[in-house]
Parts: C-alpha cells; sequence; structure tokens
C-alpha cells in the first residue's frame, strides 16, 4: 500500500451533489445503495452518446481519484487507467446501513483495480476491492488502509514479489489476506516491476536519491508498486 493523501472534494462533484439532493434522498430511503451511485453516470461512448449530460460523471470522479493516487490501485499499488477496469471502492462499505451517508462522501472514495474479475482462468483468484466485497475494513477489526499515513511501514516484500508483515501477528497480516494481497496476480506482477528495476534502472543509480524518488510522483503518476520496489531495494542496501 501507499499513503493517499485524500484532497478537497473536487467542486464539481460538490454541485452536482447539490443539484441531485431531492434524488439521493429518495433513493436512499428505499435502502438500495447501488441504485443511489447510479445516479452518477458514466460517461457515454460517441456512438452511443446521450444528447444530455450531467456537469459531473462517474468518469471525471475516476479521473480525479486517479491523479490523486498517481494513477495506481489504492489497494495493491498496480497500474490503472481511466477505463471500464478500474473500479470505485467505497472503503466503507455502501452496503452497511451504518455508511449509507457516506455513498457520495469523497473522502470515502478510492479508484481500484478490477480485482481479477475479469480472469477467465480457475480458479480464480480474486484481490483488492473485489475480494473485499461488502465487508468492513474497520470492524471486527481495524486494517492497515491507504488513507493511514504510516501504511507503507506495516509491510514488507521479498524479491518475488510476495508482501509480508513488518510484524507477524500485527494488523498487517490480517490486511494481507483481507484484500488477497498475495495472490498469484499481484505476486507475478510485482516480481516483474521489482526484476525490471534492479536490472534496467538500478545499475545505473544505485543511490539512496534514487529510492527516494521512486516515492515520487512523475507527470501525476507513482512508479507500479513502487513501496514493494523500495522495500526490497532497502534490503539490499
Amino acid at each position: 500500500m501507499k499513503y493517499i493523501k485524500k484532497s478537497k472534494e473536487p467542486e464539481n462533484f460538490t454541485e452536482w451533489k447539490r443539484v441531485k439532493l431531492a434524488d439521493i434522498t429518495r433513493l436512499s430511503r428505499a435502502g438500495n445503495m447501488d441504485n443511489v451511485f447510479g445516479l452518477l453516470q458514466n460517461q457515454p461512448r460517441q456512438e452511443t452518446g446521450v444528447a444530455e449530460l450531467d456537469p459531473y460523471t462517474k468518469t471525471q470522479l475516476r479521473e480525479d481519484l486517479l491523479h490523486e493516487q498517481g494513477f495506481l490501485c489504492a489497494y495493491c499499488t498496480q497500474r490503472i487507467e481511466n477505463n471500464h477496469r478500474t473500479k470505485i471502492d467505497h472503503f466503507q462499505p455502501k452496503e452497511n446501513q451504518q455508511y449509507h451517508h457516506l455513498v457520495f462522501e469523497y473522502s470515502n472514495l478510492l479508484a481500484c483495480c478490477d480485482g481479477g474479475e475479469r480472469d477467465k482462468s480457475r480458479p480464480r483468484e480474486l484481490y483488492c476491492d473485489t475480494k473485499k466485497e461488502s465487508k468492513d475494513p474497520t470492524q471486527p477489526d481495524r486494517l492497515v488502509s491507504p488513507l493511514d499515513v504510516d501504511c507503507a511501514d506495516h509491510f514488507l516484500y521479498d524479491e518475488f514479489g510476495m508482501i509480508k508483515p513488518a510484524q507477524e501477528g500485527s494488523m498487517a497480516e490480517k490486511t494481507i489476506h483481507f484484500y488477497g494481497l498475495n495472490s498469484k496476480a499481484l505476486t507475478v506482477l510485482r516480481k516483474a516491476a521489482i526484476d525490471a528495476f534492479i536490472t534496467e534502472v538500478w545499475p545505473e543509480l544505485k543511490t539512496d536519491a534514487a529510492i527516494s524518488q521512486l516515492g515520487q510522483k512523475v507527470n501525476n503518476r507513482y512508479s507500479p508498486f513502487c513501496t514493494a520496489i523500495i522495500s526490497v531495494l532497502n534490503n539490499y542496501a
């Protein structure tokens, strides 16, 4: 995980919620929060576009979240883009009645990968938001959250792409299981990113500054799996 510093809610989103307040309130009474969140339209394809579109859309919300997160999945930190494969996660699940009021709360929204749901292989492993489903990451045990400033410090990585708790028996161990962060698909992707950096980039740099730079955005983007790469490099430093 990498810390996500939530920004101020986009003004267009705030205005959209103001305009849609009556509809949000009406549908919320029925308790189906998927229908409520569905009030936020998807950007239509050009060939099937509607005549009128709300001033703020789900596509724009994804874009705002992606810029905030440096185009990394909130949980596994693989690269994600603004397309149908990127999901919008409610950190406090909207299906849980006690969090219904957070359905459009910007501070509760995160961008995530598809979590393996489009994987054709069998048996299929799910991870990130897809594995989380509607479970609450704060109850009964509070898990490590990408909204925690020190979230990256709770985990270690090895050169084979495996993620481990920095301390055995800690909430990090439960977090890894909860989000399926050691699924085969993720370990393969992490190992490839680690190998590529070590073989292609590291031999030319080999400095603490290079490690530090991995944690910085370049053109609004972080390097995929940057926290894993930094952990491995620190182990070999």
